[in-house]
């Protein structure tokens, strides 16, 4: 009985005007084959993909490409590569997730690593 209960609550929670994928209508676009907007490009962003860099110990030349391809993509209106693809020799651009509260987060459609950072 409990198990039903818990699973009813679950269902109403996802079902509320707000569940997993954001407001009806981004999930409405989703169901419809529309693309959510661009992935942000932004101070925070780019400090918390850097910082990923940092982390993984990548050589200040590297970080310097890598910023150099971000601002390259900005100026084309492209979304920023993922560093941890930049790190392996290519370029993929991540994609926007849907993301609540004060943060936003990014993913490569490659090799599938999440950056999460503060919404500005």
């Amino acid at each position: 009985m409990k198990s039903r209960t818990l699973r009813r609550s679950a269902h109403q929670a996802f079902s509320h005007k707000e569940g997993l994928l954001g407001t009806q209508n981004e999930h409405a676009r989703l169901l419809q084959g529309q693309p959510l907007p661009a992935a942000p490009h932004g101070a925070a962003m780019r400090h918390a993909l850097v910082s990923h860099l940092q982390a993984r110990r990548a050589q200040p030349s590297l970080i310097d490409a890598w910023e150099d391809a971000s601002q390259q993509a900005e100026a084309e209106e492209q979304r920023p590569p993922c560093p941890e693809c930049f790190i392996a020799g290519s370029v993929v651009g991540l994609e926007p997730v849907q993301c609540f509260g004060d943060l936003d987060q990014v993913r490569c459609p490659r090799c599938r690593t999440d950056f999460l950072f503060a919404r500005e």
